[in-house]
């Protein structure tokens, strides 16, 4: 029997589940309905990532602007998500890891102080 270049590692300790974030190629959110945590996790990491497209994504597709980062799934069927799979990891293979000043980049966007700056600015506007 083949093995399968998919790896379910099933429920992990945070500590572990970055690990695993950190080892693969390309990282897959297949909640649908929601971003959740764990894309903006992937996109902390500087992982590639297939997902959904839900309110939101262009948030996460922002993150790495023209860096083929983000493959979203407009299509709730196992083709496309095969599909967008497939362009993330001939992203990966033929670009190379995502750059380390654009992984910065994307981690000070997401940081709490980004989000406290962005809730201040919310709340002073509605005063």
């Amino acid at each position: 029997m083949p093995s399968s270049p998919v790896v379910f590692l099933g429920r992990r300790s945070h500590e572990e589940a970055i690990l695993a974030v950190r080892s693969a190629d390309v990282c897959l959110n297949m909640r649908d309905g929601c971003l959740g945590t764990k894309s903006l996790e992937y996109a902390a990491v500087g992982k590639r990532q297939v997902a959904f497209a839900t309110e939101g994504s262009e948030r996460l597709e922002s993150l790495y602007s023209g860096l083929s980062a983000v493959h979203l799934v407009q299509e709730r069927s196992a083709s496309a998500v095969q599909r967008a799979i497939e362009n993330a990891l001939h992203a990966e293979k033929t670009m190379g890891p995502l750059p380390l000043h654009a992984v910065e980049e994307a981690r000070q966007s997401l940081g709490w102080s980004a989000t406290a700056q962005k809730i201040a600015e919310l709340l002073e506007s509605h005063i």
